[in-house]
C-alpha cells in the first residue's frame, strides 16, 4: 500500500474524482429524465414522442460536443437518405456507407483530436443505424415464408373441411357432429421480433439514433424495442431500483480504477502486481461506461 491512509484517499481522490464524474454524467441523466417523463404522459401522439427524443438528444450531444456534433447529425441524415433509396439490400449498403462514413471522417475530415471525443457517440449511432437496415431487410424475406405456410394451412383446412362434410353425420344415431364447426384458436405471432417492412419516418428514425438514453454512452438498443418504450412505456419501482445499483456499481468500478487499484499496489511492487494494477484499472473503467449506460438506458425508459 501506499503512505496514504484510508481517509486521505477518500478526501483527495474518491471525493473529486465522483464529484467530476457526476458533473460530467449529470447532463446524460437530467436529458434522459426529461425524455423518460414525457414519454410517460398519457394521450400524446407518437410523433411527438420522437420528436422529444430527437431534440433532447440533439441538445446533449452539443453540449458534450460543441465542435463536433455536425458529423454525428450529418451521419444520420446521410444514412437515411441511403436506406430510402436502397429497398431489399439496405443492410449490406448502409454497412458499406456507415463503414465508409467513418473511415474517412477520421482519415481525411476530422482532427485527431475532435474525433476522439465524438467517436464513441458516431459508433453508438453507426451500430443503430446497420442494425436498422438489416431489421428492414428482413421482413421482406419472412414475408414471402409466412405467405407460403398460411397457403399451405388454408389448404389444409379446405381439405379438412371437405373431408368433415362428408363425415359430418354419424352413421350410427344419425346425430351431427359437434366438433364439426369448432375451430382452433387462432394464434397470433410474438411481437417481440417484429419490424417494420416500410421505410420509419424521419422523426422515428431521427429519435431512434438520437435518443438521450443512449447517444452517448450507449448501450445499443434495437428499433423495436426503441418502438417498445414509445408506444407502451413503462417505469416501476423495480426499474428504479435497477438504476441505482446501476449508478452505485458505475461509481464504485471508477473509484477502484482511478483511486483503490493504485492506493492498494503501489509503484515500489512486483512488477506483475503493477501489471496486474493497471489492467485492473483499465478493465474497471469500462466498467464503469457499461453500468452508467444502463443507468442513463434506464432513465429514458428502456426498462
Amino acid at each position: 500500500m501506499t503512505a496514504f491512509t484510508f481517509l486521505e484517499v477518500v478526501h483527495h481522490c474518491v471525493q473529486p474524482t465522483v464529484q467530476d464524474a457526476f458533473n460530467y454524467i449529470a447532463k446524460i441523466f437530467a436529458w434522459s429524465l426529461v425524455f423518460g417523463l414525457f414519454i410517460q404522459l398519457p394521450s400524446l401522439p407518437s410523433w411527438s414522442k420522437h420528436a422529444a427524443s430527437m431534440v433532447s438528444g440533439t441538445m446533449l450531444v452539443a453540449s458534450f460536443f460543441p465542435g463536433s456534433v455536425l458529423y454525428l447529425l450529418s451521419l444520420v441524415l446521410v444514412s437515411y437518405g441511403v436506406l430510402a433509396v436502397t429497398y431489399g439490400y439496405r443492410g449490406p449498403v448502409i454497412a458499406a456507407v456507415v463503414i465508409s462514413y467513418n473511415i474517412i471522417c477520421e482519415s481525411y475530415l476530422c482532427d485527431p483530436v475532435t474525433w476522439h471525443q465524438v467517436r464513441g457517440a458516431i459508433m453508438i449511432c453507426s451500430m443503430k443505424i446497420i442494425s436498422l437496415g438489416f431489421d428492414l431487410d428482413s421482413p421482406q424475406q419472412s414475408n414471402v415464408t409466412n405467405d407460403k405456410i398460411d397457403t399451405d394451412k388454408s389448404g389444409d383446412a379446405d381439405g379438412g373441411a371437405r373431408r368433415e362434410s362428408n363425415t359430418g353425420y354419424n352413421l350410427r344415431n344419425r346425430k351431427p357432429n359437434k366438433n364439426k364447426d369448432k375451430e382452433e384458436p387462432k394464434q397470433e405471432p410474438s411481437s417481440d421480433f417484429e419490424f417494420e417492412d416500410f421505410m420509419p419516418g424521419w422523426l422515428k428514425y431521427a429519435g431512434y439514433c438520437l435518443c438521450p438514453g443512449t447517444v452517448i454512452l450507449g448501450p445499443w438498443v434495437s428499433f423495436s424495442h426503441y418502438n417498445q418504450i414509445i408506444n407502451n412505456p413503462r417505469f416501476t419501482l423495480s426499474s428504479c431500483f435497477r438504476i441505482i445499483i446501476s449508478i452505485f456499481f458505475a461509481f464504485l468500478f471508477l473509484t477502484i480504477s482511478t483511486c483503490w487499484s493504485q492506493w492498494v499496489i503501489g509503484d515500489d511492487q512486483w512488477k506483475w502486481f503493477v501489471a496486474y494494477r493497471d489492467a485492473l484499472s483499465f478493465r474497471a473503467s469500462h466498467y464503469f461506461v457499461s453500468f452508467m449506460s444502463e443507468a442513463s438506458a434506464g432513465i429514458a425508459g428502456f426498462g
